[in-house]
């Protein structure tokens, strides 16, 4: 059944997004730390996870001495509110019962020696995705996954530095759609990326990064009969960003611009999504001998836009078959990729020579998005709603030996 296909899509892509975007902002894909800057962090510098996660050549710019190792500790509370609703114009929202999740974080980082840093970490996401059984086709699904990045910098001189580093993402989904059973599957992906940045001067810092997209094949995921199942590969979107930031040893400010290449990845391209765009805007400032204040927004572009009056009937192509448009728009309603503005507030406390205790809450004010159209199946005029909004509140404890 088409529909129970598209469904299945649906769980994959929620699940998808959060593998790429699993370190806790949501869509920024930064660490906790750097998401109170508004994920500007690939020209700033906030703390070495951070830079092993937005860009590695950034974890040059440590203060730690060589021979140093530094381990974090953190966990955030991530609440996706949203709502659904599909039918005739002005039917009633289905809200989404699934949309908390805890996120842990454990991280680890090693100051090898003057040219060489070494940094990793861990981020796991589980009970969270979405729930409209209400909903005329009955959709839900979860997922749960683990994110390792293995993250090391070379500082070639006090102007250039390069980073690298590999992205391990396990995967598990879950998936029912109009009643039928819970169907399951997991999948690993391993995502590489680079980094580079240039020092024009002492505190002036240019920063570029580069990740490249991945395909994951989650096997046996959608049946068509008793006996007849077949894999679904989705992807992962390459990335590449660009950023500038000035650092000194009482405050730093920067600003992102991230192209994420949507438009190429597999499934969704097939689904009209086009190229997003992040804005980053964010500092951080020493407002006392133990004290580092932050604050920084953010802003994403909608990966597809909204349509009104749309024949339902006419097909578009996806995986090799007709699908009609009314249900194209319905899968895209359902996915996040909703234009969004964040904004976020924090703050580090120095608790002794070598502990450090970094708070912070990140808000994004409810968006929404609507589909409009007429379909025979549908029996007439019918309109696809969805609006959702996101805070997380986070901790995270790093020690020094």
């Amino acid at each position: 059944m088409r529909i129970a296909r598209i469904s299945v899509l649906c769980a994959l892509t929620l699940a998808s997004q959060s593998a790429w975007a699993i370190q806790g902002n949501l869509q920024s894909s930064s660490g906790f730390v750097a998401s109170t800057v508004g994920g500007a962090t690939v020209a700033q510098f906030t703390n070495e996870f951070d830079a092993a996660i937005d860009n590695p050549a950034l974890m040059e710019r440590t203060k730690t001495t060589p021979g140093t190792h530094r381990f974090s500790l953190g966990l955030e509370y991530a609440s996706y509110p949203n709502s659904f609703s599909f039918g005739a114009p002005g039917t009633a929202y289905s809200k989404g019962k699934v949309d908390n999740a805890l996120i842990p974080f454990a991280g680890y980082f090693y100051n090898i020696n003057e040219h060489w840093k070494f940094g990793t970490g861990f981020f796991g996401i589980g009970g969270t995705g979405y729930d409209y059984s209400n909903s005329a086709y009955k959709a839900k699904g979860s997922y749960a996954a683990i994110s390792i990045p293995l993250a090391v910098s070379y500082k070639i001189n006090d102007r250039f530095a390069l980073g690298a580093s590999l992205n391990l993402v396990l995967t598990s989904l879950t998936s029912n759609n109009a009643g039928n059973k819970d169907t399951k599957a997991n999948a690993l992906s391993i995502t590489p990326s680079v980094g580079a940045t240039l020092n024009a001067t002492d505190s002036l810092v240019i920063g570029l990064d580069f990740g490249a997209g991945t395909t994951s094949e989650y096997k046996d995921f959608y049946c068509d009969s008793a006996t007849t199942c077949h894999s679904l590969k989705i992807g992962t979107p390459a990335q590449a960003s660009i950023g500038i930031g000035h650092n000194t040893n009482t405050c730093s400010i920067g600003f992102k611009f991230r192209n994420v290449y949507w438009k190429d990845t597999e499934s969704y391209k097939q689904l009209g999504w086009k190229n997003q765009q992040t804005y980053s805007l964010g500092g951080q400032a020493k407002l006392g001998e133990n004290f580092v204040g932050r604050a920084g927004l953010y802003y994403v572009t909608s990966v597809y836009d909204e349509k009104e009056n749309v024949n339902g009937d006419e097909t578009v192509t996806f995986g090799g078959q007709p699908l009609p448009k009314f249900q194209r728009d319905f899968s895209n309603a359902m996915m996040y990729g909703i234009p969004q503005w964040q904004y976020a507030i924090g703050g580090g406390f120095k608790l002794s020579k070598v502990s450090v205790l970094d708070v912070g809450i990140i808000y994004e004010p409810e968006a929404s998005i609507k589909f409009t159209g007429t379909s025979v199946v549908t029996l007439g005029n019918y309109e696809i709603r969805k609006k959702n909004s996101n805070l997380q509140i986070f901790f995270t404890y790093t020690h020094e030996v």
